[in-house]
């Protein structure tokens, strides 16, 4: 019996947490779709010459940049535009 709370337990906190984490990324993707109209481009047209130029940045951290940096953003769109 209590085994089975304890199983029922982890499972909700899987849920929670499975929750928490689409949700975050969701905001992430919207933020940097945000900040790359601003230079012309959708958010899968940045992501995908950011990974044909090779830089290797997370979606968080991206995001982040986007908010607080949009110089450091730039320079990161700038890279990737020319490495095309």
């Amino acid at each position: 019996m209590l085994q089975e709370q304890n199983v029922k337990r982890f499972l909700n906190l899987q849920e929670v947490i499975s929750a928490h984490a689409r949700t975050s990324r969701a905001l992430w993707i919207q933020r940097i779709n945000a900040a790359a109209r601003l230079e012309d481009l959708s958010y899968s047209k940045l992501m995908g010459l950011i990974h044909k130029a090779g830089i290797e940045i997370n979606r968080k951290v991206l995001a982040d940049l986007a908010m607080n940096n949009p110089e450091a953003f730039k320079a990161i769109v700038e890279k990737a535009k020319n490495a095309q």
